[in-house]
């Protein structure tokens, strides 16, 4: 007898009635996708796929199905994990674009955060602005759907790949990073700040922080150097 341990008796219960219903009915597939099937799946264990595989083959023992009826199940279970698997692919892609050579203390390179899907010209530009001069002041300030070419940035270096959710969770976690407003901290100790954060999260590599930190004051030329020599993330925007 096979195991059903990743099934709950209220799964089973709930598969076996769907199971009696289905093999009754012309419209299988609407009667299915509006039933009690849906929340089943969405209580089902949904860590991995070798889980959903696994109790796919489950499903095909403890219905109490005909043929037709247990295909049919199965072949929604192996959708919903496609569907699965889609939410978590990579659909965005987070930058940090430098403008500005920043050969002085007294004029650094500006640093940001970039959002954008993979291969197009514009995203979701996320920084701080000085408001006060005089105090160092800077304020949080973003803008959807930027033209690159309006960045005047020589390029942008490449941080990690996101899905759509993480997307979502990285805006969160940048636009809830505080601006700074101590006289000391600039737009680059901000964006280490938010890649700390980010980090904590595990929204981005371990140790990209540390990177960075020691990126602070540097010239534009040696952080191009440092990702086109090193990693190879450097995105030129000359040109575009």
């Amino acid at each position: 007898m096979m195991p059903s341990s990743n099934l709950t008796s209220f799964h089973l219960t709930s598969l076996r009635f769907l199971s009696r219903r289905v093999a009754g009915q012309s419209s299988i597939l609407n009667e299915i996708a509006g039933s009690t099937l849906t929340l089943c799946l969405s209580r089902l264990r949904k860590n991995s796929r070798l889980r959903w595989l696994g109790t796919t083959r489950q499903l095909t023992w403890v219905l109490p199905t005909t043929k037709k009826s247990s295909t049919i199940i199965t072949k929604l279970l192996e959708l919903e994990i496609k569907k699965r698997g889609k939410k978590n692919m990579t659909t965005h892609e987070l930058y940090i674009p430098i403008s500005g050579p920043g050969l002085t203390p007294q004029s650094r390179s500006h640093w940001s955060f970039l959002l954008r899907t993979p291969g197009k010209s514009y995203g979701d530009l996320l920084h701080v602005q000085v408001i006060d001069l005089d105090r160092l002041w800077y304020q949080f300030d973003s803008r959807e759907g930027i033209d690159l070419t309006t960045l005047h940035a020589e390029g942008m270096v490449k941080i990690t790949d996101l899905s759509a959710e993480q997307r979502r969770r990285v805006l969160s976690v940048i636009r809830a990073e505080a601006a700074p407003r101590d006289g000391k901290r600039k737009c680059q100790e901000w964006v280490v700040d938010a890649l700390v954060s980010l980090e904590v999260e595990e929204l981005v590599p371990d140790g990209t922080a540390e990177v960075w930190s020691g990126l602070v004051g540097r010239g534009m030329g040696e952080v191009r150097g440092v990702f086109m020599e090193g990693e190879g993330r450097w995105v030129s925007l000359r040109g575009l």
